[in-house]
């Protein structure tokens, strides 16, 4: 009877847990605009692949929507590219989403003072 209520016990928590831990994210806020909005990075997020790096953001406005977006950097060449924009209400409805696909990346250089500067220095190994 113990081995069938720890089996049980064990299978609970696995069906419950695992998909929560599979899908959780590691916000870090990196910006915050008193009354107006927050910005964070989702350090989960963020692979590496050659000298390309692909991270999540999320800025959360003054009525509590969501816009999250995926980056990529070209760390060598100093370029970066937006890969996805979500758009969420207050209730996590997604109003609208826009995805690129690799081959149609809008590739930009990078300038000295823009935010994607400050996550080229952030996560680029230089």
């Amino acid at each position: 009877m113990k081995k069938v209520l720890l089996f049980t016990y064990v299978f609970i928590k696995l069906f419950f847990v695992l998909p929560t831990l599979a899908y959780s994210s590691d916000w870090l806020q990196i910006e915050d605009s008193p009354g107006v909005e927050k910005n964070y990075i989702d350090l989960d997020s963020v692979r590496y692949k050659q000298h390309f790096v692909t991270f999540w953001t999320k800025n959360i406005d003054k009525k509590g929507e969501a816009t999250k977006t995926g980056f990529s950097i070209n760390c060598k060449n100093g370029t970066g590219a937006i890969r996805d924009i979500i758009i969420y209400s207050s209730n996590e409805t997604v109003l609208k989403s826009y995805s690129y696909t690799n081959g149609k990346l809008p590739w930009g250089k990078i300038t000295a003072h823009s935010f994607m500067n400050s996550f080229k220095k952030l996560l680029c190994k230089e």
